[in-house]
């Protein structure tokens, strides 16, 4: 569905979808995982007491909100700009002729962790958060010339 509205925009075909990789969501499925089972853990020793299930809902809740977030959390790059879709929030349009300034922040061991891009004035456009995604999704973003000013 969200295709077809992109293709029908003013920015022309789609020629990418970006979108996070399953290792986005195994960082925090792990821990939430590891809770979950010393809780249950927990619960059974003392004898399956009443109530007890309810952190268990609580954790599980908060780690499939994030999943949500992540769904909805998607990147099209287009002939002339990319889009940006969140869960929460509109879209955000970036077009290639509005960038004036990019800069990309790195973590400590050099890999690149987000690519900020402004417009004229200094105004932040868009920020992509990098390590969400695959690592030639990553590098197909750094590679786009448009979002790589100086």
């Amino acid at each position: 569905m969200a295709e077809s509205i992109i293709e029908k925009s003013s920015q022309g075909p789609l020629e990418r979808v970006i979108r996070p990789s399953p290792a986005a969501y195994f960082g925090l499925g792990t821990v939430v995982l590891a809770i979950v089972v010393l809780w249950t853990a927990v619960w059974v020793s003392r004898g399956g007491q009443t109530g007890a299930w309810q952190p268990i809902v609580i954790v599980v809740g908060v780690y499939l909100l994030w999943c949500a977030v992540l769904l909805r959390r998607t990147v099209y790059v287009l002939p002339d700009g990319i889009r940006l879709n969140f869960l929460i929030g509109k879209s955000v349009d970036v077009r290639y002729v509005d960038v004036h300034e990019s800069i990309v922040t790195y973590w400590f061991d050099r890999r690149p962790m987000q690519i900020i891009v402004y417009g004229d004035g200094h105004v932040p456009l868009a920020s992509i958060s990098l390590q969400l995604y695959r690592a030639d999704d990553r590098e197909f973003l750094l590679s786009i010339p448009e979002l790589r000013l100086k």
